[in-house]
């Protein structure tokens, strides 16, 4: 029985052993750099595109904050309108959307 075990572990060990590598002149490293070489591209390209649509749609989201925080007071009581919109919780989001954007680029990429 043990004698089974070994030849099927010798086996399955020779399935997954990597065939000699082919001399090719360099061919299938030069491949493999400009493979690497486009996905890096692409994923700045994603990363700055990402990060320029973030931009653009920080100017209308804090004008409606402000907007919304100005109407609140009458309903809410006296509020002065932009307290909620704090270099703190600005800077908080900024932090989560940088903790989140290489997950988010990854899922965009595949």
């Amino acid at each position: 029985m043990r004698e089974a075990s070994d030849h099927e572990d010798q086996a399955l060990r020779a399935l997954f052993e990597l065939p000699p590598r082919v001399e090719d002149g360099g061919f299938t490293d030069r491949v493999m750099a400009r493979v690497q070489r486009q996905r890096l591209l692409r994923r700045m390209i994603l990363a700055t595109a990402m990060g320029i649509g973030l931009a653009i749609s920080l100017a209308p989201a804090a004008a409606t904050l402000v907007a919304m925080s100005a109407a609140l007071p009458g309903l809410m009581g006296q509020w002065i309108p932009g307290d909620w919109i704090s270099p703190p919780l600005v800077l908080a989001a900024l932090v989560v959307t940088a903790l989140f954007l290489p997950g988010v680029v990854r899922m965009l990429e595949e």
